[in-house]
């Protein structure tokens, strides 16, 4: 407001060249002339100060609003620089930016309104976790998959919106399931989409559900531990089934071992031990050929955060995890890495490597005290020769695991070009 009336010769200085200082030098010679200069202004000719002006005031009409007009996108711009334009001529220049701003925040809403805040909806039979199952729990997944729903969210939740993603989540949160919200691309979150959250907890949890949140960074102000913060805004004591994670994977690999756990299969959260009869690898092998793979295999046993192999590693092994957890790991930097994939009892891992022997492309650490049984290309050539049977049976085995890592890759590949 102070500086509303020195508008237009601090515009005129900024366009003749004046750059910083432009505001307080127009002001301050205002002022000199005011308090010193008052009677050398009785003899300036008023035909050449009406010229300035005029002059001042042509430089100051914005023909960018003729191009916002002609173009229909930008119509409704031109239409709010004319409106406010007409304001400022008829009435207040303060008065006309009020309005102006009053145009813009309504403007915002609408067209924040229109975007829709839901990404992508997507089940576990869609998209699962990095973590490798055995055969049973895969089918299991894939039949019961559609009770874990991960939304994407995007752009900023606020009251204008929460009504509509309620509805859209309405059919998942009647039932018993698992309701992760993936808040990568949310850039703001207002109380009310925070009350929202609670609701959703609310009705989730009455039902046996859950609500997991995945990727919240620091910028949305909801903290590390989104219950914690649930409950601090709200006067309400009911308990809350909302859990946080760091990443989407996470999230997923927990809502499928708690969906396995309801499905009585507990070996995915006790880490049941595995026999070399029960791996997937073995499946459709007969009993001769499963001892004969079994002589030729060794047993190697790995501490926790011990490093079986990194990356550039040269490698020609097959690993087959009796019990324990590995995590296949591509490192970014020194301190960040991307984890590709899990391996628990019952799986197999490094058929790339053993197929074709070379450097390894990501690293492998034991995140738990594991159990290994190894074949390398020597003991895999004796097996071939001795018993060519187990030899081929492994191959074809190996070959179907191949096959189901390709197809998942290739959602995989999908999905991210979708992303």
């Amino acid at each position: 407001m102070a500086g509303s009336a020195s508008v237009g010769g601090t515009v005129t200085s900024v366009q003749a060249g004046a750059r910083r200082w432009a505001a307080l030098t127009a002001g301050f010679l205002l002022l000199l002339l005011l308090l010193l200069s008052g009677p050398v202004g009785r003899w300036l000719p008023t035909s050449a100060l009406a010229g300035i002006i005029i002059a001042s005031a042509l430089h100051l009409l914005e023909t960018d609003i003729l191009a916002w007009a002609y173009r229909a996108r930008t119509r409704l711009d031109a239409v709010v620089a004319l409106l406010v334009t007409g304001v400022t001529l008829g009435y207040d220049l303060m008065i006309a930016v009020l309005v102006g701003l009053a145009i813009a925040i309504l403007l915002f809403i609408r067209a924040q309104s229109q975007i829709p805040v839901m990404h992508r909806r997507q089940t576990a039979i869609e998209r699962r976790s990095v973590r490798q199952r055995p055969i049973e729990q895969t089918e299991l997944l894939a039949q019961h998959g559609d009770r874990i729903v991960l939304y994407q969210l995007r752009g900023a939740l606020f009251f204008a919106k929460t009504d509509e993603l309620f509805e859209e989540m309405l059919p998942d949160l009647d039932r018993r399931s698992w309701v992760i919200l993936h808040f990568r691309r949310v850039l703001q979150i207002d109380l009310s989409s925070v009350r929202l959250l609670q609701q959703i907890a609310a009705r989730l949890g009455a039902h046996g559900g859950e609500l997991l949140l995945c990727e919240v960074h620091e910028d949305l102000g909801l903290g590390p531990d989104v219950e914690q913060t649930l409950r601090k805004l709200s006067l309400n004591s009911r308990p809350l089934e909302v859990k946080t994670f760091a990443a989407a994977d996470q999230a997923l690999e927990y809502a499928e071992n708690a969906l396995l756990n309801e499905l009585d299969t507990a070996s995915t959260v006790i880490e049941r031990p595995s026999g070399l009869a029960q791996l997937d690898l073995c499946r459709d092998m007969k009993p001769p050929e499963i001892d004969a793979l079994a002589a030729v295999l060794h047993r190697r046993e790995l501490a926790l955060g011990e490093r079986l192999f990194g990356s550039g590693d040269l490698g020609a092994e097959l690993y087959l995890v009796l019990h324990g957890r590995i995590d296949i790991r591509l490192p970014a930097t020194s301190d960040y890495y991307k984890r590709l994939a899990i391996y628990g009892p019952g799986t197999v891992f490094g058929e790339v490597a053993f197929l074709d022997p070379g450097p390894r492309t990501a690293e492998a650490i034991a995140v738990r005290s594991s159990e290994l049984l190894v074949l390398n290309r020597a003991d895999f050539n004796q097996l071939r020769l001795s018993h060519p049977d187990a030899a081929i049976a492994l191959l074809l085995a190996l070959g179907r695991l191949q096959s189901r890592t390709l197809r998942w890759s290739a959602k995989e590949i999908q999905r991210l070009i979708e992303w």
